[in-house]
């Protein structure tokens, strides 16, 4: 089967891409940011750098490699998300429809567009479900009773700051929060 990856940076969409090779993919790689993995061209079957506004161009890249199913993975800094000197019209129209300009947003937008072109827009969890932890305990000691308080806490805080899209990250101690993640 032929797959895709839309590549933000970091490391994880290296990880997808073995993972889906390893699974007997012939594998797409679309890097969409300047600072990809470089593992990336090694490990796909062809893979090419485009601007993460070249939504057309992306969309006909995949259709013309004949990818089933893609992903979406990596990081994707804000500023390569709000030049709109970099944007195709397709771009420029997805936007311009969209009610708020969030990463929540803009994802759904992106993947909707993605699917309505006949792609299937996967969970990567489904080439990386060995590399995630299982539910529970992670460490040695078990978290007191203050701890899982104030873990409930900053879960509850946590999707609530995601929802708004400012972040995906609190800090809580004895039920204050001391950090929150932001641009």
């Amino acid at each position: 089967m032929k797959t895709g990856v839309i590549a933000g940076s970091g490391r994880l969409p290296a990880i997808l891409a073995e993972e889906m090779v390893r699974s007997g993919n012939q594998v797409l790689v679309i890097s969409v940011v300047r600072n990809y993995d470089d593992s990336l061209k090694n490990l796909a079957s062809d893979f090419r750098q485009l601007g993460v506004g070249q939504v057309n161009k992306i969309i006909n890249a995949f259709l013309n490699y004949d990818v089933e199913e893609l992903a979406i993975t990596g990081s994707i800094p804000k500023g390569e998300l709000f030049n709109p000197l970099r944007f195709d019209t397709k771009a420029l129209k997805i936007l311009a429809t969209m009610k708020n300009k969030g990463d929540s947003s803009i994802f759904s937008a992106v993947a909707n567009e993605i699917e309505s072109s006949g792609i299937r827009l996967i969970d990567q969890r489904q080439y990386l479900g060995k590399i995630l932890p299982e539910k529970g305990i992670l460490t040695k000691r078990k978290p007191s009773k203050d701890q899982l308080r104030d873990i409930e806490y900053g879960m509850e805080l946590a999707r609530k700051v995601s929802e708004l899209d400012i972040g995906q990250t609190v800090v809580v101690k004895n039920q204050v929060i001391l950090a929150v993640e932001a641009i």
